[in-house]
């Protein structure tokens, strides 16, 4: 992971953070492919980020199933969400309740609150 940020960032990682407290939401986010790159190779790092991420999300899927009975499904969508590493981990690590069925989606988040927003007009 340090050598592709390294990389990425044209210097290392301690000497870029000044510029990388100052990038925008979308240059984090583009961070993400760097990390899954690393993941791929087998970077102990890089699997410890994604890890903990997937945990959180488990655990906000988790506690939104105390608010619905029996099996509810569960849009998956964005970024992190579409790489398969992710979606591996919410699915064969037992994070995650079984009543959720975890559906991936390849459109944007938004477009399920415009969908759900049509069926209340």
């Amino acid at each position: 992971l340090e050598a592709l940020l390294h990389e990425k960032l044209g210097t290392d990682f301690v000497r870029a953070l000044d510029g990388i407290l100052k990038m925008t939401k979308d240059e984090i986010a583009a961070f993400a492919r760097t990390v899954f790159d690393a993941a791929e190779k087998g970077d102990s790092n890089a699997l410890a980020i994604i890890e903990s991420n997937m945990r959180y999300i488990a655990a906000l899927i988790n506690r939104a199933a105390d608010y619905f009975e029996g099996d509810f499904n569960v849009a998956l969508a964005g970024g992190i969400l579409n790489n398969p590493v992710s979606l591996e981990y919410l699915q064969s690590r037992n994070t995650v309740t079984p009543r959720a069925n975890l559906i991936k989606s390849d459109r944007a988040p938004v477009f399920g609150a415009a969908a759900k927003a049509l069926t209340l007009v």
